[in-house]
């Protein structure tokens, strides 16, 4: 017998290709909006596979993911992340990353209101309501 598992991305990668493909998306400003380093690519790669070669991809990534005391490494894997997919621009803000705590949302709003406007952005793509795995920094975006 054989068993498949199937991630969200799987999932979203169907979604976008059955339902967007005649209303693709070219020539825009899309911010992908994360709460931790490797978000981008557990929750959001098949988009940014999507995307990437016929928009300007920004990247504003909410921690630098610090919980295990690894933020900087995890920052310095994202950067080199970023540029090898080549996002325009991408920022990482100063947010805790702490799987207990819910963030302040007028601060979030804040900080993704400048990156809109510094990136005249069209499109922000970010977590469901449930942040996909419920984890309140993820439901926070």
């Amino acid at each position: 017998m054989v068993i498949y598992f199937f991630t969200l991305s799987y999932f979203l990668n169907l979604f976008y290709s059955f339902f967007c493909k005649n209303k693709k998306i070219k020539n825009k400003n899309v911010l992908l909006l994360t709460a931790h380093p490797d978000d981008e690519i557990m929750f959001f790669y098949p988009t940014i596979k999507n995307l990437c070669n016929e928009n300007n991809l920004y990247l504003l990534c909410l921690s630098n993911g610090n919980y295990d005391k690894l933020g900087n490494i995890r920052e310095k894997e994202l950067k080199k992340l970023c540029k090898q997919i080549n996002f325009k621009g991408f920022e990482i803000s100063f947010f805790e990353d702490n799987i207990h705590k819910f963030w302040n949302t007028k601060k979030i709003k804040e900080t993704v209101t400048q990156n809109i406007q510094n990136n005249e952005i069209d499109f922000i793509i970010t977590f469901d309501n449930n942040g996909v795995s419920h984890h309140p920094n993820h439901i926070s975006c």
